[in-house]
């Protein structure tokens, strides 16, 4: 029996460019898990600096009306991790509900990120390294792309800081209830990540067919496209809504977005900029070394 007023009730809230794709992916295969096509709502958060107009109550649960008897179903949106009240609204619609966070190498999180945001048409600024060194313009709301969605995204001196967001969580919800996975473990070993995170959410091993990579680097081909595919006008959702299936649209939105894309090898980071980002983020790895007891050398 459809129950459309149901919240989900398990959160893949972060980090960007950690996985969170591909695991979402892998756990839409899951047959205890209610996977929407869509991913990365970002519905809750409402302390979010926001350039795009956020998804109706209505709307988001629309995209879980066809969620019937399994146990969880998925919402997966990275930047709710840094959102100091998401955990709370989280708790308030779906208070057992799971929380898994998956984490980068910081420095890598930060370069990606910026790429992406090129790709997506969301970044404006020629160079990661200028773009870094706006942090303190886009805090106070200046040089903020056009494009922007989400005013975090375009911070990559913050997009790195876990530790106090992770400790949020932890706090909300008690460790018990928050699952964390390593961004090298993953790459590491995909599948032992996966039974892991099934044992935490006392579900069997089912596996999925394959376990490929998702969400590679990648440049648009038009980037003109590529936005309007991402954010179309909102008269053609509405006209489009007439005729075609919210699951159609999705799809079709998708494929233009697949067939305007070139995945590409991303340049790699100058040694000095590695070195000034390391340098950025040292002290809150070690913050949370100490707060999840873990070895994170490899970042440093």
């Amino acid at each position: 029996m459809n129950t459309p007023q149901r919240y989900p009730n398990l959160f893949i809230v972060g980090a960007p460019k950690s996985g969170t794709t591909a695991m979402a992916r892998h756990l839409n295969a899951h047959p205890d898990i209610y996977t929407p096509l869509q991913k990365e709502f970002t519905y809750f958060g409402k302390d979010l600096v926001r350039y795009a107009e956020l998804i109706t109550e209505a709307a988001y649960l629309n995209w879980f009306e066809d969620w019937q008897d399994q146990p969880y179903a998925l919402d997966a949106s990275p930047f709710y991790l840094y959102s100091f009240s998401a955990a709370e609204e989280f708790k308030a619609v779906s208070p057992k509900a799971k929380i898994v966070i998956m984490l980068r190498n910081p420095v890598d999180v930060a370069y990606s990120m910026y790429f992406e945001a090129k790709y997506a048409s969301r970044e404006d600024v020629d160079t990661f390294e200028e773009a870094w060194e706006l942090e303190k313009n886009r805090v106070s709301g200046e040089k903020i792309p056009k494009n922007a969605r989400l005013e975090f995204t375009t911070r990559y001196q913050s997009i790195g800081m876990y530790s106090k967001h992770v400790e949020h969580y932890i706090n909300e919800f008690g460790r018990e209830n928050v699952h964390i996975i390593l961004f090298e473990d993953f790459k590491r070993s995909n599948q032992d990540c996966y039974k892991s995170l099934l044992d935490f959410l006392g579900l069997e091993h089912k596996l999925p067919e394959d376990f490929k990579i998702h969400n590679p680097s990648k440049i648009a081909r038009s980037p003109m496209i590529t936005h309007f595919a991402s954010a179309p006008p909102k008269w053609m959702g509405k006209v489009g809504g007439l005729f075609l299936s919210k699951s159609m649209r999705w799809k079709i939105r998708n494929f233009i977005k697949q067939k305007n894309t070139k995945v590409v090898e991303k340049p790699q980071i100058s040694p000095k900029m590695r070195e000034t980002l390391q340098d950025h983020y040292d002290e809150d790895i070690c913050n949370l070394e100490s707060l999840l007891s873990v070895n994170l050398d490899s970042w440093k």
